[in-house]
């Protein structure tokens, strides 16, 4: 018995029931959690009245941590064994569950302590496949996906895409809703790991996904930075500080955050006008951070 989470905000119908249309197959259920204002909703609780469909309306952007929270809770009341969380905007092939369950199965048989499993993902904007993150030491490892292997692993996965079961929440626990929404995939893979527990990416299931509003390729290297708007700019640098202050992250990990977030602010200096908009941001985000404002901040 599996759960679909999608989380919407501000949705394009059309989009979410193609979405829906894909997955019936796939799961038992399909539980939408919206965040979208009362105030800018354009629609009602009777356009998600379709079959294996439950929709949870909260009213209020309450941000991504929440909206997993009230889905993964809703799926342990229905006695499901796993959940597979989505995006609005997220577009799969048929069997898409099924094959990152049957890595997971495989995993277990051989003896894995697993977090979740997620597919390797191809960036729409810029067509490379995302690497696999593993941070070992002070440094950085860019782990390239290696379709001849089943998995790889990560430190971390993106939400979107992610197959977990349900029983691993009792041992890590819930996303931390604090974040409101960047960082919440990586602290909770990281909070994991920590628990002894490891995140795999399914070489094999393949996902098309974008990051970002678009992306800068960075000079001298391979590598781009994706722009984002103020609102996301502005979680990305709070929830980091605040991580880095005030979480039981590992100390290493922390060390290499801190000039990771400055050189961040550097590059959106030098790509993203206007420039000194970014320092604002910046200067806001830090301070929420040093006071812990959180959730919305103060940004919404």
């Amino acid at each position: 018995m599996n759960s679909a989470i999608v989380v919407l905000f501000n949705p394009d119908l059309l989009s979410v029931e193609a979405l829906i249309n894909v997955l019936r197959n796939q799961v038992d259920n399909i539980i939408l959690v919206d965040n979208t204002p009362r105030a800018i909703k354009n629609y009602d609780a009777k356009s998600f009245c379709l079959e294996q469909v439950i929709y949870i309306n909260l009213e209020d952007n309450l941000g991504i941590a929440k909206a997993h929270n009230v889905g993964i809770e809703k799926a342990m009341e229905l006695g499901q064994e796993y959940v597979i969380i989505f995006d609005q905007d997220s577009s799969v092939e048929d069997n898409f569950v099924q094959n990152l369950i049957a890595v997971d199965k495989k995993l277990r048989v051989e003896g894995k302590k697993i977090a979740a499993i997620g597919p390797s993902y191809v960036d729409i904007k810029t067509n490379m496949m995302a690497p696999a993150w593993q941070l070992k030491g002070l440094k950085v490892i860019r782990e390239k996906i290696d379709q001849t292997k089943l998995v790889t692993e990560s430190d971390h996965l993106i939400s979107s895409g992610s197959l977990i079961r349900l029983d691993i929440f009792d041992k890590v626990g819930l996303m931390m809703e604090e974040l409101f929404i960047d960082f919440v995939d990586i602290e909770w893979g990281m909070r994991a790991k920590q628990s002894g527990y490891f995140c795999y990416i399914a070489n094999n299931v393949l996902m098309k996904h974008s990051i970002g509003d678009k992306s800068v390729k960075v000079p001298l290297t391979n590598r781009y930075l994706s722009i984002h708007s103020d609102f996301r700019k502005y979680f990305i640098i709070r929830n980091a500080f605040f991580l880095i202050l005030y979480s039981n992250m590992r100390l290493n990990w922390k060390i290499v955050q801190v000039p990771k977030t400055f050189l961040y602010l550097i590059l959106l200096c030098i790509f993203v006008s206007p420039r000194l908009n970014n320092l604002k941001i910046f200067l806001i985000a830090f301070k929420d951070a040093i006071t812990k404002n959180m959730n919305k901040g103060s940004m919404c």
